[in-house]
């Protein structure tokens, strides 16, 4: 028997009255990669790489554990837009390339069709960035990293820390690049997928470049309640 699996999804807009939908099924496919550690000791085996829908749906995604020599294969997966997730990912690293064939899916994302052959290759690097600061000028409970320049949109860059009691926070494992940081006294989580939310506020932010292993301190100004919209 044909285990494959077939999928199909179209997006409606009703408005009332009768509507009539023609589904084309197709093909799951099969994603097969390996995951390599560059410059960093150990191995990625017993991690795993799974896939979440990237067209804001709820569709399952697939996912696979990673061998000893770093291979793995993630099975029906349906055509559609997808996002990568490998967790866990190293202590002190982060993610350097993910490439589907010649095509990066690190910073946008992956969209598999039914023709879909070709392989999912990914590199964790073991050199991120560390950040560290104190917040002044208020009360902060918060401090986001939105990352700059051609990373800007891509939302597995932001990063998130709690600051403490003393108004210092710590990141680790920053992806190298431009950072504008925020240091807000109340943040709904995920605010920031918004991108517009963080407009307002792009002159309270400080900006910070982090090269590959670096280590940088920062002060970051506090932005009070009632300045979030």
């Amino acid at each position: 028997l044909d285990a494959r699996l077939y999928a199909a999804r179209e997006e409606l807009g009703l408005s009332g009255g009768s509507l009539s939908v023609t589904l084309r099924f197709a093909p799951a496919v099969d994603i097969a990669g390996h995951v390599r550690i560059d410059g960093a000791a150990g191995s990625a085996a017993g991690g795993r790489v799974f896939l979440v829908a990237g067209d804001g749906s709820n569709r399952q995604g697939a996912e696979a554990h990673v061998q000893t020599d770093g291979s793995y294969v993630l099975k029906n997966v349906p055509p559609g837009v997808w996002d990568i997730g490998l967790d866990p990912i190293p202590k002190g690293g982060y993610l350097k390339s993910m490439m589907l064939g010649d095509a990066d899916v690190l910073r946008a994302d992956m969209n598999v069709t039914a023709e879909t052959k070709a392989p999912l290759e990914i590199v964790v690097s073991g050199a991120g960035a560390q950040l560290s600061g104190k917040v002044e000028g208020g009360l902060a409970r918060a401090v986001l990293a939105a990352p700059q320049g051609e990373l800007a949109g891509v939302l597995s860059f932001y990063a998130l820390a709690t600051v403490d009691e003393h108004g210092a926070f710590e990141m680790n494992s920053l992806t190298p690049g431009e950072y504008r940081l925020y240091a807000f006294e109340d943040l709904a989580y995920g605010a920031w997928f918004d991108p517009e939310f963080l407009q307002p506020y792009a002159e309270r932010g400080t900006l910070v470049g982090l090269k590959a292993g670096s280590k940088a301190e920062v002060t970051v100004q506090a932005i009070g309640v009632e300045a979030v919209r």
